[in-house]
């Protein structure tokens, strides 16, 4: 299942490769996928900051925890 950025949720420094790929999905196709084999999220996220799968916090960074309330955590309106 692809991952959706969201940048008004999701932290700026969040980052995963599925964002630099310009590689067109058929929704209906991955409707069909996840329906025969089910759904699994296999995505690598990193932090821009740290360039690794942490962040500055030393906590994991993934779509469910870059959000706001994260000490680190940058939004739109934190950018210049």
């Amino acid at each position: 299942m692809a991952f959706h950025f969201d940048a008004r949720k999701h932290c700026q420094n969040l980052r995963c490769k599925e964002m630099y790929s310009s590689a067109a999905r058929d929704p209906a196709q991955e409707a069909r996928v996840a329906e025969l084999y089910g759904t699994c999220n296999s995505t690598a996220f990193w932090c821009q900051l740290t360039q690794t799968p942490r962040g500055p916090d030393d906590q994991r960074v993934n779509q469910e925890a870059c959000t706001h309330g994260r000490k680190c955590f940058v939004g739109l309106e934190d950018l210049s």
